[in-house]
């Protein structure tokens, strides 16, 4: 399968977004060789990705995924729980809560 999917796309060819999804499969299960995963990629992106091979190759990698659950979502659930019960104000947002730290940049010493 992932030979057939590499002849197409190095000719120029698009993919549909199930023959994606079962190329990247083949990829990700390590069905697929180093030599055959690297000539897959170089080629779609000589030919350019289309948006189903996109949404394909998506739907492969979310496949394999873990799910988590967050123990900081649940505790700022709890947290905007009781304080709605207080009635104030003032709730703080999931991104309030999550604001990202600033980064602080320095120039290169010159020596």
């Amino acid at each position: 399968m992932i030979n057939e999917a590499i002849t197409k796309v190095a000719n120029g060819n698009n993919l549909g977004e199930k023959e994606m999804t079962d190329a990247m499969e083949l990829m990700l299960s390590g069905m697929a060789t180093p030599a055959q995963i690297g000539a897959f990629i170089t080629a779609l992106r000589m030919k350019g990705e289309t948006l189903e091979e996109i949404v394909g190759a998506a739907k492969a990698m979310r496949a394999r995924t873990k799910k988590i659950r967050s123990m900081r979502l649940w505790l700022i659930s709890i947290a905007m729980k009781s304080m709605s019960k207080r009635k104030q104000s003032s709730i703080p947002t999931a991104t309030e809560q999550m604001a990202p730290i600033p980064l602080t940049f320095r120039r290169p010493q010159r020596w």
